[in-house]
């Protein structure tokens, strides 16, 4: 909703103490200056462009003609053999051919035109070096069968920080922010201008709430189901793209660009998160290996920025039944139980210490102010750590979710520094530990 980015992650990483041992390609803040081809996730713009141009509607049935179709005399084959599918399911299971059909009723001019407002082949402007503005050759390059590509993700390029800006203005109502990262600076000096380009309307809010509705679509019951969220709702498109193989020149058939962009709660978003990942080995799918990372980073920043469920979250007797009905769910299942086991014995072995310690040095008088230790049972990591820092005392953080233990007690009198230790779990795990037999 505003264009901030709050975080950015590449791999391979290198110390900037000692940057001169390591190559410039490691050195390559890739959010920024790495461009690919996005693949299906770009069928989310093909698709805008055509609803907001009254050309298609979610509801609608598209003849995908059992996986080929003939563009300009190139054939191109989908994924999979598709027959006939709304423009919903084109994007849930990201047929090729049903993008295309629906890019060829717009024809290159629109088509383009509608694409363009998402910040597509133009730089950012964000305030970071080395801005890399992708590829989306205007319409008179375009051969007969470019938009055929286009449609599906071929035939452009983009940097991660233009797709994720690109589908945040799908998530936040069609506004186009451009990307900032920084806020504000607070100086005695001149300070520079950090406002960038105004927002612009990438596209129109009723245009933007259906391809969020599908998009939500797709993690419920499409590629985008390994993204899934506890608690909250969340849409997301994956994207599977060949890369050239510089060899010959043509797209590879072992080498993949995995990627899948998302946000979360898909009423009210929060965050637009996205994962690429170049040249997965094993899985390459965009949803089976990009969407479980999105799972794991969302699930950690809507709590730790203490965002409300708007699902209900499955309770522990549910997911019992649903691990008998399936083994996939079983395994996952099985899963988190053994981490929330090590958790739970990590803790343990802290508190212990703990606990020798304060025996070793009971009879030592502290100079620091006593302070009470607060309640922290249910909170998120974020208001754990504030709690405990408005009262100096150090948390000591074990797993993920909201806090479901704590050492000291609320209520125990100990000095300012302290340390305080807290393990977090799911909401299903808020009970008292001697309710199922378990205790420190």
């Amino acid at each position: 909703n505003t264009g901030e980015l709050l975080a950015v992650a590449n791999w391979p990483t290198f110390d900037p103490n000692d940057a001169g041992h390591y190559s410039a390609d490691t050195r390559m803040d890739r959010a920024i200056a790495a461009a690919y081809e996005p693949g299906s996730v770009f069928k989310v713009l093909t698709l805008a462009g055509a609803i907001e141009n009254h050309l298609a509607n979610p509801a609608e049935l598209i003849d995908c003609q059992m996986g080929s179709i003939d563009v300009a005399g190139r054939i191109i084959h989908d994924w999979k053999r598709f027959g006939t599918l709304t423009v919903r399911d084109i994007l849930v299971h990201s047929s090729d051919v049903g993008a295309i059909k629906v890019a060829l009723r717009m024809g290159p001019e629109r088509f383009y035109d509608a694409v363009r407002p998402f910040g597509i082949g133009q730089p950012t402007g964000i305030a970071l070096p080395g801005e890399n503005r992708g590829l989306f050759r205007p319409v008179s390059e375009w051969t007969p069968s470019s938009i055929g590509s286009i449609a599906m993700g071929q035939e452009v390029s983009v940097t991660p920080i233009q797709m994720i800006s690109a589908i945040s203005a799908v998530a936040n109502g069609g506004m186009y922010y451009h990307p900032t990262i920084v806020r504000d600076i607070q100086t005695v000096g001149p300070i520079p201008d950090l406002t960038g380009p105004d927002p612009h309307r990438a596209t129109d809010e009723r245009t933007a709430a259906e391809v969020r509705d599908m998009m939500e679509s797709v993690v419920l019951k499409g590629t985008g189901m390994p993204a899934k969220l506890d608690g909250y709702s969340a849409a997301g498109k994956s994207g599977t793209a060949q890369k050239i193989d510089p060899a010959t020149g043509r797209y590879s058939a072992t080498d993949y660009l995995a990627s899948f962009a998302g946000f979360a709660p898909v009423n009210d978003p929060a965050v637009t998160i996205l994962v690429v990942l170049d040249s997965p080995v094993g899985g390459h799918h965009g949803g089976e290996v990009g969407g479980p990372i999105f799972k794991r980073i969302a699930q950690q920043v809507l709590t730790y920025m203490s965002i409300p469920h708007d699902i209900v979250a499955p309770s522990s007797v549910e997911m019992a039944k649903n691990a008998k009905k399936t083994p996939q769910v079983a395994t996952q299942t099985a899963s988190r139980q053994g981490a929330d086991n090590a958790n739970r014995a990590k803790f343990d072995a802290v508190v212990e210490k703990q606990t020798v310690h304060a025996k070793a040095t009971a009879m030592t008088v502290g100079k620091a102010p006593m302070v009470a230790v607060p309640n922290l049972t249910g909170q998120s990591v974020r208001s754990v750590i504030e709690a405990c820092s408005r009262l100096g005392l150090d948390p000591a953080l074990i797993g993920d979710g909201i806090a479901v233990q704590q050492f000291p007690e609320a209520g125990a009198q100990v000095e300012q520094g302290s340390q305080i230790t807290v393990r977090f779990g799911r909401a299903a795990q808020l009970v008292p530990a001697a309710a199922n037999g378990e205790g420190n």
